[in-house]
């Protein structure tokens, strides 16, 4: 029991298995939405919508792509041990993050070109 992620298409929301009542911010992907689980200070069942709706913002700003990619580095991971992330550290400069292919292809963020999208 405790929170989990519904995944429809394209979409992903939090769900507490006790209660069965889904709750929190839209995400694009369950990959985001795990992340932003990760990225939540203690059970996201407590805050407060407005709360958790602030907490998004800053999650999606420094890990989320306008493409949708999530960055899957951390800061201060050493390269050669851990190997370099596919899509790059997130940002802590309080700038929006830009996947490394993004970076690369400016013209082409706001949506997943190049990554396949995952059905159900």
């Amino acid at each position: 029991m405790g929170v989990h992620i519904l995944e429809g298409k394209d979409k992903a929301v939090f769900y507490c298995s006790t209660t069965d009542w889904a709750f929190g911010p839209l995400m694009g992907s369950a990959e985001e939405a795990e992340a932003f689980l990760k990225f939540v200070p203690g059970d996201p069942r407590t805050y407060e919508d407005a709360e958790l709706g602030v907490l998004y913002s800053d999650f999606v700003r420094q890990y989320v792509c306008e493409c949708g990619d999530v960055a899957d580095g951390k800061p201060g991971q050493d390269e050669e041990e851990e190997g370099k992330p596919l899509y790059g550290y997130p940002r802590t400069d309080g700038q929006r993050f830009v996947c490394e292919y993004c970076a690369k292809n400016p013209k082409r963020t706001g949506w997943n070109f190049h990554r396949p999208i995952h059905s159900i």
